[in-house]
């Protein structure tokens, strides 16, 4: 509180100044001393430590109450009792905070602290004392609420306190245990069944005498083997001779014989699922394996073109162990075999395996994963357009029923140089594909895929420059960036001829879900989708310089699921386009060199993405003035067209600046789910197109029902009873 300055009052009568000193009172003892001077005034708390000249306060009453001030009288008695007055430690709280921590130590559970907050003595039960330096808040402390910890010492009797008073508890040789209150507790030691206690100055000596243990044979005479302890009793137990055995001792050894030739005779015990079988060729049925006996003897051989099991070489398959030496022996051993490598249930960490080559043939289980890169890369001979046709010993790669799952980069890659002739390079079945990417290919040409499925993060596969490739009944799912990419090699050109981003790759009743990317095919020749699902994909189809795609009975769905999904996933790439089912754009090393061309028959394109502004499917060959028509032929026949929501696109078909475009006998369906469709198809800036026989009931806008101008009419029949009909009787043809 600041002094208080008055206006001093010489002579007179002067009100003015009167009233002014007494506004001046009323202001410093409501502003300054009881409230304090803000917006809205509020009741004044002390700042800081107050300060009485270094005297004590003693006019204070006793507290009634937890929520009043405590005097140090209520602490220590008397005033003049105290040693120097009590260590005082405070803290500021944190956020959250229930821990505090002293720099001096106490006794926990000897009632000697006391604990106050923003002022307030706190009870016993809301902390406690949990060791000689820390103080646990049963409530989190609020942001900068003040602690205050004093912890009591005094010394001798009076200071306010009463005197410690120390008993033993029971009879015996005392041990300190614990404090309770003002009374130390002693246990004792108390000596049991053949223990003595012997106190001295400082320590008790307890002992035990010692017990002889006593040793016993059991069973009839013979041989003696040590077999246990029970109590104190040393057991041993007996080798017993039985038939065609013999056993005999030589100081301190013993030798067990057999004396009938066949461990004790008899026939050779086999079980199937644990059911006896009797040693006989036709009770055993093992595979790959044959069997024979004679007399007690069975026999299993295995046919030299059965597979060698991968355990045989020290594999472990745990998925800790490093097992890539191991393997590659195997892997060695079963190429000079020419046999099926096995893998087993199990996961085989293979992150220093070098890259393979040659023929190769590996099974798994479906429950066998390679984990790490599995690489394979060789030069393959001619296939097709030879007089050296392939023999069974020709390099090739078979892998069926394993899983890769990746570290970085691919789980599987198979690599070889750019060729100009059919090769054939190797075929994969029932393999699933995790971690970051699946499978890298880069010039193969003749392989096959079936029944795969990819669950990478990012890419699932990766063709660059390859050829005649099939892949049927394969599954890609949930890739950030694309399912797959089919693109040129950074080396293409290097033999003499440029494959550039392939040719011929085929997909059956293949399946792609939820990729930023369906499938992204750059500068590639004859792509071939049949009976396949692109379903809600960011864009389920990119065509980049890919000409002379075929797509057949084939369900394209546009959807911006991915983009909500995996914005935010290491690997992802943002689709150039919303809502677009098929985008085809020029291609090439240098962009328009290359042209787009596609043919679907059969097929649907959906839109799901609301608000969409461009077509469902958009296919334009202009790149620049350098390349203002990179487009071959684009055709769209016997297909659906169907905006699922609200959109602002003004057409959902579009084909700019191609060779030739023919759209017939489509179906379009946006039925009122737009305001600004123009068009609901163009084909503008094409040198010819074909537009003819498609339909448009279900295409309206503002229920008004919509067509297209780029519609061709090609024909209509009249009837005759019409007379007023141009054309009547006749089939009219637009000239």
């Amino acid at each position: 509180m600041s002094e208080i300055n008055l206006n001093d009052v010489n002579s007179g009568y002067n009100l003015v100044k009167i009233n002014n000193n007494f506004q001046e009172l009323e202001r410093v003892i409501n502003e300054e001393l009881l409230h304090k001077v803000v917006a809205t005034p509020m009741p004044n708390s002390m700042q800081t430590p107050l300060d009485m000249n270094s005297q004590h306060i003693y006019n204070l009453p006793k507290p009634t109450g937890s929520t009043e001030p405590l005097r140090l009288k209520d602490l220590f008695g008397d005033v003049d009792d105290l040693l120097g007055g009590p260590v005082r430690e405070e803290f500021i709280a944190t956020a959250g905070q229930t821990v505090l921590t002293l720099s001096t130590s106490y006794v926990p559970g000897s009632n000697s602290l006391y604990v106050f907050r923003n002022g307030s003595l706190l009870s016993s039960s809301e902390y406690s004392e949990s060791s000689t330096n820390t103080i646990t808040l049963m409530a989190p402390a609020t942001v900068n609420e003040v602690y205050v910890v004093v912890p009591v010492a005094v010394t001798g009797t009076g200071g306010g306190g009463s005197a410690i008073n120390a008993s033993n508890v029971g009879s015996g040789v005392g041990v300190f245990s614990q404090k309770t209150g003002d009374t130390l507790l002693f246990k004792t030691l108390k000596a049991g069944a053949g223990v003595t206690l012997t106190p001295g100055p400082s320590e008790v000596l307890i002992e035990s005498p010692a017990n002889a243990l006593t040793a016993s044979n059991i069973g009839a005479l013979g041989s003696s083997v040590y077999a246990g302890k029970s109590g104190n009793d040393l057991q041993f137990k007996k080798i017993k001779a039985g038939s065609n055995v013999t056993v005999s001792e030589t100081g301190d050894t013993i030798t067990v014989s057999s004396s009938g030739g066949g461990g004790g005779g008899g026939s050779l015990a086999v079980l199937d699922n644990g059911v006896s079988k009797t040693a006989s060729a036709t009770s055993l049925n093992l595979i790959n394996a044959t069997v024979s006996n004679v007399g007690d003897d069975v026999t299993i051989s295995v046919p030299a073109g059965s597979y060698l099991n991968v355990k045989d070489f020290a594999v472990t398959g745990d998925g800790l162990t490093n097992d890539s030496t191991n393997i590659q022996t195997a892997i060695t051993a079963a190429k000079a075999a020419n046999r099926t490598l096995f893998f087993p249930d199990g996961v085989y960490v293979i992150s220093s395996l070098g890259t393979q080559s040659g023929r190769i043939s590996i099974l798994g289980t479906g429950n066998s994963t390679f984990k790490g890169t599995f690489k394979h890369t060789d030069t393959y001979p001619t296939s097709a357009d030879t007089i050296t046709p392939l023999t069974p010993t020709s390099k090739y790669v078979t892998i069926s029923n394993m899983n890769f799952q990746s570290i970085s980069g691919y789980g599987l890659e198979f690599t070889t140089v750019e060729q100009s002739s059919f090769i054939s390079t190797f075929n994969l079945s029932h393999c699933k594909f995790y971690g970051p990417n699946g499978l890298y290919c880069k010039h193969m040409i003749g392989f096959e895929m079936s029944n795969c499925e990819f669950n990478n993060v990012a890419i699932g596969s990766r063709f660059e420059g390859c050829v005649n490739g099939m892949m049927v009944q394969c599954r890609w799912q949930n890739q950030a960036d694309t399912g797959v990419w089919i693109t040129y090699a950074s080396d293409h050109g290097s033999g003499g001829f440029d494959r550039a981003g392939g040719e011929n790759l085929k997909f059956s009743n293949c399946e792609w879900g939820v990729c930023t990317y369906g499938i992204n095919a750059d500068s590639h020749m004859w792509l071939t989708l049949d009976s396949c699902l692109l379903d809600y994909c960011a864009t389920p189809l990119l065509l980049q310089g890919c000409n002379w795609a075929k797509l057949e009975k084939t369900y394209l769905g546009a959807s911006n699921a991915p983009v909500s999904k995996f914005s935010g996933v290491s690997g992802y790439r943002a689709p150039t386009s919303s809502g677009v089912a098929v985008y085809g754009r020029p291609g090439g090393y240098t962009l328009g060199q290359r042209v787009v061309g596609v043919t679907a028959i059969n097929c649907e394109f959906i839109n799901y993405v609301t608000g969409s502004t461009q077509p469902i499917v958009y296919v334009d060959g202009y790149q620049s003035p350098s390349y203002p028509s990179s487009s071959d032929e684009v055709s769209f026949i016997d297909c659906l067209f169907y905006a699922t929501t609200s959109h602002t696109a003004p057409n959902l078909l579009q084909i700019s600046n191609t060779a030739i475009a023919r759209v017939i006998a489509n179906r379009f369906r946006s039925y009122n789910q737009s305001t600004s469709m123009t068009n609901v198809f163009k084909t503008d800036s094409c040198f010819d197109w074909i537009n003819h026989s498609n339909s448009f009931w279900n295409c309206t806008q503002s229920s008004v029902q919509l067509g297209s101008s780029y519609e061709r009419p090609v024909g209509a029949i009249v009837s005759a009873s019409d007379p007023g009909a141009l054309g009547a009787g006749v089939i009219w043809v637009q000239p």
